[in-house]
């Protein structure tokens, strides 16, 4: 069925809680281990029905963020589904005689995670349902905002281009819009920012924990490491990693001829080393396509029939969510859908490769699985198939690049390194704002400053003109609606630079190894999850070490 043809219907959440108590009694009355999972087959079926309607109100409300229906409907799923119960039907489980065959069929990471989801959703049932209307408030804020580029009026998805624009005045200039439109509306985000943190810090409390940072790396699955690793990891990368980034800063002013080199020229090649495409978002798909035909036709036909039916959104739209790429899976039909708002540059074919990584997760995890609370994979190892995928598009890039593609790679592994080390200061941004609950928006603004100050060394210029007013954390949707997310990349791209290694020196090897990663889905933590696969964890430092000598020899630096 295509997916134009599904037809959204608001869940009936009462209707849904006696389904739900009606198989939790069945999961009680379990006589034998077939009608033990029988009734846990049959609680799947019902939360997919549920789950489908959200992926439905989800992809047209980023479709179209200025419908102001659809984002009601959005927003009302959001927050209905954090208000259901599922502590009875956990408990089912946890306390049922069939327990240990569901450790045997799921593994003991899903115990884990149900009683994890126990202790998550004890209390504060009325600030995370505020919480979900707050992250749809302020996702609607960006595309809706106002934008002006030399006295005209112009769309967040064709600004963001100019900020990359070869030219550093028109960069400059187009950076600042960006950053004024929404500076223009700080005290109305600072507010929000505020409400977000004290929130999150209240339900956090209210459940047990010290703060929101223990919370939310228990609901991320961090069951054996927490915060103080975190940033101890982020401490190793600026020890090992920083200083590669810093020379390649020093290299890139060096090639730019630049006498001040700002953080305005983040991102910015020489002009004979500059990528761009000729080309609309249909092709972007065309050559992808065929890059996966190649790979594995397995995957080509995957992708393939993702779009014949309908399930990716590539082309651009002023109403866009603009800014971003990201893949929903609708569990009941067994499909993901990838949306993105394809403008013609580089980032746009990477991010389509980028997110059928997910996809490729998704569906090798459901076949191995086959339950959708286990489908997902446990945050820290979810971007691995992802990050692969754009090490992978190297191979690729002359079909995209023509004679620019080591022009193309160069570039996109400087990204590459730039996220494993800036993903920290995201992470030690939210370590700020979550330690210092009642601090006022500057000290805010003070202390992530601060933080920035030290991993943008390299630059003669680390601010922007409008980074006193905070710009870095208004417009900031990953810190804001996904914390303890950021981090994840920084692992995910250790990693993958190992995976692809293996993949490059034999195809066959690699790309079953990949498979296997991508089967992982929830069943395993981080650390049983690396260690299934043959690969060491980020916070080991040897595998930092060797991703700094990788990035040494293949950026062609002396640090």
């Amino acid at each position: 069925m295509k997916y134009s043809e599904h037809v959204y219907e608001r869940p009936d959440f009462e209707k849904v809680a006696k389904s739900i108590g009606d198989v939790t009694q069945k999961l009680k009355d379990a006589a034998t281990k077939e009608d033990f999972f029988a009734a846990v087959g049959e609680f799947d079926e019902i939360i997919r029905e549920v789950d489908f309607q959200g992926f439905l109100a989800g992809t047209r409300y980023y479709h179209d963020a200025s419908d102001a229906k659809i984002a009601e409907e959005f927003q009302y799923i959001l927050t209905k589904t954090e208000e259901m119960d599922m502590s009875e039907y956990n408990n089912a489980i946890l306390e049922s005689p069939f327990r240990k065959d569901y450790i045997e069929k799921y593994g003991d990471f899903s115990i884990k995670k149900l009683e994890a989801d126990n202790k998550l959703n004890a209390a504060g049932t009325e600030e995370m349902m505020r919480e979900q209307e707050l992250i749809v408030e302020y996702q609607r804020m960006k595309p809706n905002l106002d934008y002006e580029f030399r006295g005209e009026k112009i769309s967040i998805g064709k600004l963001s281009v100019l900020t990359d624009s070869t030219d550093r005045e028109t960069r400059i200039e187009a950076t600042n819009s960006v950053n004024k439109a929404f500076v223009d509306k700080k005290d109305e985000i600072a507010k929000i920012i505020d409400e977000f943190i004290k929130l999150r810090d209240t339900y956090a409390k209210k459940n047990g924990f010290e703060n929101f940072l223990d919370y939310v790396n228990i609901k991320k699955g961090r069951f054996a490491y927490g915060q103080k690793d975190i940033i101890k990891y982020c401490e190793l990368v600026k020890k090992e990693l920083l200083p590669v980034l810093v020379a390649v800063r020093h290299k890139l002013k060096k090639e730019l001829g630049l006498e001040e080199y700002s953080i305005y020229d983040s991102g910015i090649m020489p002009e004979n080393k500059m990528v761009e495409i000729d080309y609309d978002y249909e092709e972007i798909y065309n050559r992808v396509q065929k890059m996966f035909d190649d790979v594995d036709p397995e995957f080509g036909n995957f992708l393939r029939e993702m779009n014949e039916i309908g399930y990716l959104d590539l082309a651009p739209s002023p109403n866009k969510s603009s800014g971003f790429a990201f893949t929903i899976y609708d569990y009941l039909n067994k499909m993901p859908f990838i949306f993105a708002n394809g403008e013609s540059t580089p980032h746009s074919a990477c991010d389509l490769a980028h997110e059928f990584g997910h996809c490729l997760q998704h569906r090798y995890s459901e076949l191995n699985l086959g339950l959708l609370s286990l489908g997902e994979m446990t945050q820290d190892l979810m971007e691995i198939p992802s990050k692969f995928n754009e090490l992978l598009f190297h191979n690729y890039a002359e079909q995209f690049f023509g004679d620019k593609a080591d022009c193309y790679k160069e570039q996109h592994l400087i990204t590459f390194l730039s996220e494993i080390v800036l993903f920290c200061m995201y992470a030690e941004a939210e370590n700020y704002l979550y330690t210092h609950v009642d601090a006022s928006y500057e000290e805010r603004v003070a202390a992530i400053e601060k933080i920035k100050e030290e991993y943008n060394e390299g630059y003669d210029v680390k601010v922007s003109q409008h980074s006193k007013d905070g710009v870095w954390l208004l417009d900031n949707m990953l810190v804001l609606t996904m914390p303890g997310y950021a981090v994840s990349y920084s692992f995910g791209n250790l990693a993958s630079v190992h995976l692809a290694s293996i993949y490059n020196s034999n195809k066959e090897e690699g790309l079953a190894l990949y498979k296997k990663v991508c089967s992982l889905g929830g069943s395993r933590d981080y650390f049983s999850g690396m260690e299934l696969v043959g690969m060491i964890p980020a916070f080991d430092e040897a595998a930092v070490k060797a991703v700094r000598e990788y990035f040494i020899k293949a950026l062609k630096v002396e640090v």
